[in-house]
């Protein structure tokens, strides 16, 4: 039978969530009963229980990992993976390695799995690894963008989320960098009830040292404390929102999440109904707030004196 393009690659990315919640067992499962494992110039493992001990033998050594993904290929039986792995150590350290991976399929279970990547330096930090040795960077020393596609199994894919729920989050979400295991829509909505009911320790848990506040044409903030004061400003004298109607919301590879929408409210000089479209844009670090800038179609509509009714 002809195989369904992208259900070969999608067990690869549900391989690397094994791997980063460190379940050694699961990670056995996927393969077949007469498997070849290889990590870089390591002895290849030639059964389940070679390969289980392996990687449980590794993940014991670091205290999580994170797969980059940059490309994902499928040809007839195979799949090629081209990524950058994070490995955050046992002293608190963290490195990220170039990484290629060949898997080759059996049915729907893996027959094989060559891992090429020099591992070294991990353990060994006298070790030079060089500032750009990553599949991101491109010519002339530019970076693409990293897709996030880790991040996204565990909030968006099913079986993702049910693990994450359910005894198998990844590791990274309680050692090295502890991303939040929600989605930035998740995230955004805590943050905006904060705001709505007045919580504004909570807010500035939302918000990172440096983050920054820009709404309109008006000077940006910077800080928690200059956001706060802001926010708290605008909803007292200004404006008591109402609701919002979401018309779209991208979520983008980059830790960006754009937000479209119609804001209803009342305007507190004169009491008068508002409706108006905004987009916001808010960038995040972790699961905090970075950059917050925030775009009404009308920018005056507040601050005016005296509008036509």
């Amino acid at each position: 039978m002809d195989r369904i393009p992208g259900v070969m690659a999608d067990t690869c990315i549900r391989l690397f969530g094994r791997g980063e919640a460190m379940d050694s067992e699961g990670f056995a499962g996927f393969f077949t009963d007469a498997p070849m494992y290889q990590f870089g110039n390591g002895e290849p493992c030639l059964n389940k229980s070679e390969i289980y001990d392996s990687v449980a033998n590794f993940f014991a050594a670091v205290d999580a990992l994170y797969h980059d993904i940059r490309n994902v290929w499928e040809n007839g039986d195979a799949v090629f993976v081209e990524m950058d792995v994070t490995y955050w150590r046992k002293d608190g350290t963290s490195i990220t390695l170039p990484c290629s991976d060949i898997f080759r399929f059996n049915g729907d279970k893996i027959e094989e799995l060559r891992i090429y990547m020099d591992a070294n330096p991990i353990f060994d930090l006298s070790l030079p690894v060089g500032q750009k040795a990553s599949v991101f960077t491109m010519s002339q020393g530019r970076r693409a963008t990293p897709p996030g596609v880790m991040r996204r199994y565990f909030t968006e894919h099913a079986e993702g989320v049910y693990r994450a729920a359910n005894g198998f989050a990844p590791k990274w979400a309680t050692a090295g960098p502890k991303w939040p295991v929600v989605s930035k829509m998740e995230l955004l909505n805590a943050f905006q009830a904060a705001i709505g009911s007045g919580n504004w320790n909570a807010v500035e848990s939302f918000l990172t040292e440096n983050a920054l506040l820009r709404v309109g044409n008006r000077p940006e903030v910077v800080g928690p404390q200059a956001i706060l004061e802001t926010l708290s400003d605008l909803f007292t004298r200004e404006l008591r929102a109402t609701g919002a109607d979401y018309t779209g919301v991208w979520d983008t590879p980059d830790n960006v999440l754009v937000v479209e929408m119609t804001v209803q409210g009342t305007r507190l000089r004169d009491g008068r109904a508002v409706n108006y479209p905004c987009v916001e844009t808010y960038r995040f670090d972790g699961d905090q707030i970075s950059e917050w800038r925030i775009y009404p179609i009308e920018a005056t509509l507040l601050a005016a004196e005296s509008l036509p009714r």
